[in-house]
């Protein structure tokens, strides 16, 4: 069936479909082998291959049966029998199928009108229809699955460096995303279409959440549906179409000139989805404030929800950054959320966007893949950003037998991962002055840094969700006074800015020092606040008896509240953004702040993690995101060419295992650096297994 593609040449295959009539036929191709340097017109698909335990079905090509998962069936099927939903121009070709006639017309219009109408739908048409004689014209069609031998190892490896060209060569890209047996996607695509003319022409941006208000359906809380109401449930199942979590499809849509989506026989343009997750980001970001007539259990669905297909279009918003090269290297986080069938196509999947990536080579095993792509991320760069996310195993769950500070990229996008404590421990400078030598890996994959040691952790406390009810905050403030490494007033602004790893103060670029923890503001101070009353809710929620009443006399053990029920001062120095003249502490006002479903949600994201808060032998308090840490575990600060990390490491003989990343509350540049210069701490070059 396949004869040999000169690579030289950068021939590809392209596929013609057989038009027919009668839908019962079977589906029938023909394959032209083209080279991209002669500028073929042909349509790219994207889609998703599945698992075989979703069916394989049959085709012919070239009149020879060839097996294929059954999604792509049903996305060739529907190009030759569907009948899209457009207005059909004329009449078409009898070789041509109505189905794709109407398609054409359909991608046509939408292409005129994100081009400023510079071509009229029949010239575009025109363009896209490829002359096989005088009387035949032909749609020719390019699939990974019947294009690429997936057999040939060598062809394989060959044509994977082609997909860039491939994607962004192709007249336009369909996306497949399902038959839609249903119909929600439908009402989802309209959704969207009616959002968009809310947007600014020319911007792709909505630029404030006014235009909720005239359609008070959009408002309706509904609690028997997915997002608390209809409308937005639409869009959330769109979101969870399989489509959205494959990773190959970062490089087509940010490659492909136009783009367009189908679901059934419902057309969607890439630009209209892409305006609604802008404004999902304005939202996030507060670039667009919450309208007082949005309730906010509505207000966090934007916030929280869409970050699937968010993080699928944000390559393509940053295409013309892509070429920086430590910008190739980090962006790659952006894609953890995605999968692959073969775990290796973690990093080949990203070679069309990130050119510095290896050679794509199947003949490697996944542990090779990985180990010397992080190499190259090191040795080229000098950064340590790689060490920035880590797993939720530890490192001693490591299947691949990978290096501990190699990350298993497979194992990121099934079962999750930690994400970065996103505060940067700037020692970049202090490094830089003092050690000329700078990261780098060896043949043998040894990662050697320079690093300062900082301490050690004396004791940690787990604060995920299966431990939460057992954190004993009282004990834990008790001890820290005892240890008097803090200053009194906001020792226990410390304690919850650790339990909650400071992730409800991630407004700042920075970690806080202690000196700004007077001048905390009411957002931040409110946070904390509820993250401590959630704390003790869910410690007592088990005992049963008046949760309200225990929890006021908690208040009280820990010095918030006198013997009169009122807020002592050592409330206001804890949480500094609250106003004196309102008594936080009185039940009948902070229960309506803890029963306030969408706030404690959003704090429980903070709050159950896979993070601990660790005390230093130094009696500093911090929190890790490493599992597993435990008593004798090593606090250091590691150079990267700009930017240093605080990292927890464990010492095996005469070197170290990375366990992950670090905080220490009062260890900031300015204290290290201090301590370097006073000789009271030296670099050293540490080797990471």
């Amino acid at each position: 069936m396949y004869s040999r593609l000169n690579p030289a040449s950068r021939e590809i295959r392209l596929i013609e479909i057989s038009p027919t009539l009668d839908e019962t036929l079977p589906i029938r191709c023909q394959l032209h082998t083209v080279s991209l340097d002669t500028h073929p017109e042909y349509v790219a698909l994207s889609y998703v291959w599945g698992n075989l335990s979703d069916g394989i079905k049959d085709i012919l090509v070239d009149d020879k049966p060839l097996s294929i998962m059954s999604n792509l069936f049903a996305a060739l099927k529907a190009l030759r029998d569907d009948r899209f939903e457009g207005r059909p121009m004329g009449s078409p070709n009898k070789d041509i199928s109505i189905a794709m006639f109407a398609l054409l017309v359909r991608v046509a219009e939408f292409q005129r009108n994100s081009d400023s109408q510079r071509e009229t739908v029949g010239e575009i048409m025109s363009d896209m229809l490829i002359p096989v004689d005088d009387s035949k014209p032909t749609i020719w069609f390019w699939a990974d699955a019947i294009c690429i031998d997936q057999s040939n190892v060598e062809e394989r490896n060959d044509q994977i460096l082609l997909m860039g060209a491939i994607y962004s060569q192709a007249r336009f890209t369909i996306a497949w995303l399902g038959p839609d047996e249903t119909g929600n996607l439908k009402h989802a695509f309209r959704l969207l279409s009616m959002v968009e003319s809310f947007g600014i022409p020319g911007q792709e941006r909505i630029t404030s959440a006014d235009w909720i208000s005239s359609h008070p359906e959009f408002l309706e809380l509904e609690e028997d549906t997915v997002l608390f109401n209809r409308y937005w449930s639409l869009l959330f199942e769109l979101e969870q179409l399989p489509y959205w979590k494959r990773m190959w499809i970062i490089q087509e849509i940010t490659l492909s000139r136009k783009f367009v989506m189908i679901a059934g026989n419902e057309m969607l343009n890439l630009q209209t989805l892409g305006m609604f997750c802008n404004f999902c980001n304005d939202v996030r970001d507060s670039r667009i404030l919450k309208p007082s007539f949005v309730s906010l259990r509505l207000w966090s669905i934007f916030k929280r929800e869409f970050n699937q297909i968010r993080s699928s279009l944000i390559f393509r918003e940053t295409a013309d950054l892509i070429g920086d090269l430590e910008l190739n290297y980090s962006l790659y986080f952006i894609a953890l959320d995605h999968q692959c069938r073969d775990p290796r196509d973690q990093i080949f999947a990203l070679h069309g966007i990130l050119k510095n990536l290896n050679r794509p080579d199947y003949k490697k095993s996944t542990t090779e893949v990985y180990c010397q792509h992080a190499r190259e991320w090191v040795n080229e760069t000098a950064e340590m950003d790689i060490l920035l996310y880590r797993g939720t195993k530890s490192h001693s769950d490591n299947e691949l037998r990978l290096p501990s500070w190699v990350p298993d990229w497979q194992s990121l996008s099934e079962e999750g991962y930690l994400s970065s404590l996103r505060k940067e421990f700037d020692l970049g400078a202090a490094f830089n002055d003092l050690c000329t030598h700078q990261p780098s890996v060896t043949l043998d994959f040894k990662l050697q840094c320079p690093a300062v040691q900082l301490g050690e952790v004396e004791s940690v406390t787990r604060t995920h969700r299966n431990d939460l009810d057992r954190l004993d905050i009282i004990q834990l403030h008790k001890r820290m006074i005892h240890r008097d490494r803090y200053p009194r007033g906001v020792l226990l602004q410390c304690l919850l800015r650790a339990i909650t790893c400071d992730g409800v103060l991630n407004s700042r670029s920075r970690p806080l020092e202690l000196t700004d923890a007077r001048t905390l503001d009411f957002d931040g101070s409110m946070s904390l606040y509820l993250a401590l009353l959630l704390i003790l809710y869910s410690r007592e929620r088990q005992k049963g008896g008046s949760i309200i009443e225990i929890i006021a006399l908690y208040l009280q053990t820990l010095g918030l509240s006198d013997g009169n029920g009122q807020c002592t001062q050592y409330f206001f120095e804890t949480f500094p953004g609250l106003t004196k003249e309102k008594n936080w502490i009185q039940p009948e006002v902070w229960s309506s702040i803890l029963y306030d479903q969408a706030s404690t949600e959003e704090m429980q994201a903070f709050l159950y993690r896979e993070d601990s808060v660790i005390e230093t032998t130094e009696g500093f308090l911090g929190w890790a995101r490493a599992p597993g840490t435990r008593h004798g575990d090593m606090i250091f600060a590691v150079k990267g060419h700009e930017r240093s990390q605080l990292v927890l490491l464990r010492g095996q003989n005469s070197t170290y295992i990375y366990l992950g990343q670090c905080c220490v509350l009062g260890l900031n540049s300015k204290k290290v650096t201090e301590l370097i210069r006073q000789g009271e701490r030296e670099i050293e070059m540490v080797t990471i297994i």
